[in-house]
């Protein structure tokens, strides 16, 4: 009954969202289109990043970097071509839009008198700009009217604005803006990028050890409950009530401070364990909410288990950007336009257009409360249960099937999407051999913390 549950939640939330045909309505449009341009933005800023860098290196940037950027809607493509003009000159953005022309003429797809005429404003804009090398003196580009910079801003958004900066006279102020986040961002890039690398390899050094331990019986595992099929009972009673929850919040409209509502009167689903029966210090000690072997030991841990998890976690990354290009593959042609966020999440869409409150808010909700929340259900409850109901193989098989299930639950659950399921449930895993290593709860809720919190941190300056 409980895993029946379990089941069909996963099919409401994934599977049919993925099949559905139906229309979605005006509120998650705007969401929708709010979330892509968060993320074409991303993608040009770091796009730019990269330019910056190959002209430091005084190496041509390969233009290929371009084709994969060209999915998605008209308007995502659109922006595409002015990233190539930018990036290529006026070639650049001439290929971009035939590729986009041939691309409507495949799909039998017609477009719009809006689209037309920024296509139009696209090739004007950047039809004099001859060479991608110009960059302090003034661009020899063609003149818009007044008419088709307000429709390039409009429709294209941020990449109307650059358009506007690197091709028109008179903006080379603004171009100079534009360049100059772009080195401050490759610099970010480049001591992020050499940060993770060194992370990642202590986080290998320190899996190989841990692997090295257990081999050895140095690590302790979790014991047995014995009552394995009241946690999968409390996961389901947990799993409606927070659904519910949602969409009770959802209609009295209080937006994501009644996602910390949420999140945290979901847990009054864990009176079901001593309504069953189970002594409250039992079932407290049971799902991990515990000191461990102290505080700052545990916290310690969780900062140690972040770092293992990046290996983990690019693994995952890895599997889930196939799936995205796999995804691409197989579009029909009736989605070939249909707007492609990738496995954003869709609290990003708010980071444009948030009030200081709202994103102290966004993380209160991501790094804190989630984190507590679904270590508590996820970790406490549900790798509980899976471990439980599979002591009668290996412990190493055990550990494994219980990680990797509950993983993908934990990940099928996210709104990202099924292409995402790879990357979060990854996480998923690290986080439960963190339970399995540590017991208490404190390590996988401090990994969870930071993992979410360094996520929004480093979208919001990207974006910003």
């Amino acid at each position: 009954m409980a895993w029946g549950l379990v089941i069909l939640v996963l099919i409401l939330r994934g599977v049919l969202p993925a099949v559905s045909t139906s229309e979605p309505s005006e509120a998650q449009e705007a969401q929708e289109s709010a979330l892509v341009d968060v993320v074409m933005k991303l993608q040009g800023r770091m796009m730019l990043a990269v330019k910056q860098l190959s002209e430091m290196q005084k190496t041509p940037m390969p233009q290929d970097e371009i084709l994969a950027l060209e999915m998605g809607s008209v308007e995502q493509r659109q922006q595409v071509a002015v990233l190539a003009g930018v990036l290529f000159g006026a070639q650049g953005a001439s290929d971009s839009l035939q590729r986009l022309q041939e691309a409507v003429a495949e799909a039998d797809h017609s477009l719009t008198q809006e689209q037309e005429k920024t296509n139009a404003a696209i090739k004007e804009a950047f039809s004099e700009l001859k060479s991608v090398d110009e960059k302090d003196d003034e661009p020899a580009a063609s003149t818009l009217s007044d008419t088709q910079r307000e429709l390039l801003l409009k429709q294209l958004g941020w990449f109307g604005e650059l358009a506007i900066a690197r091709t028109q006279p008179g903006e080379q102020a603004t171009w100079s803006a534009f360049q100059q986040k772009a080195m401050t961002l490759l610099i970010i890039l480049m001591g992020a990028f050499v940060g993770i690398a060194i992370l990642g390899l202590l986080g290998m050094a320190g899996l190989l050890v841990g692997l090295i331990l257990s081999i050895r019986g140095r690590l302790s595992s979790l014991k047995a409950s014995g009552a394995p099929g009241l946690f999968i009972e409390t996961f389901a009673v947990w799993l409606v009530s927070f659904l519910v929850l949602s969409e009770v919040i959802g209609l009295l409209g209080l937006g994501l401070g009644g996602s910390i509502i949420v999140f945290f009167l979901s847990l009054v689903a864990l009176a079901w364990l001593p309504f069953r029966g189970m002594p409250f210090s039992t079932a407290r000690s049971e799902i991990g909410l515990t000191m461990g072997r102290g505080l700052f030991r545990e916290v310690g841990s969780g900062v140690a288990g972040f770092v293992m998890m990046i290996p983990i976690l690019l693994v995952g990354v890895i599997f889930t950007v196939f799936l995205v290009k796999l995804s691409q593959l197989f579009n029909s042609p009736s989605e070939v336009f249909h707007s492609d966020a990738g496995a954003a999440h869709p609290i990003f869409s708010m980071f444009e257009q948030a009030s200081t409150i709202q994103l102290v808010v966004v993380f209160v909700v991501a790094s804190i409360a989630a984190p507590i929340v679904e270590e508590i259900v996820f970790r406490g409850l549900l790798y509980r249960h899976l471990r439980d109901s599979s002591r009668g193989v290996r412990t190493w098989l055990s550990i494994a099937f219980a990680a990797l299930l509950s993983g993908f639950v934990f990940a099928a659950i996210h709104p990202q999407g099924w292409v995402a399921i790879p990357a979060l449930g990854s996480i998923g895993v690290a986080l439960a051999l963190a339970r399995e290593w540590r017991s208490s709860l404190i390590a996988p809720i401090v990994m969870h913390g930071i993992q979410n919190g360094l996520v929004l941190t480093f979208v919001l300056f990207l974006i910003d």
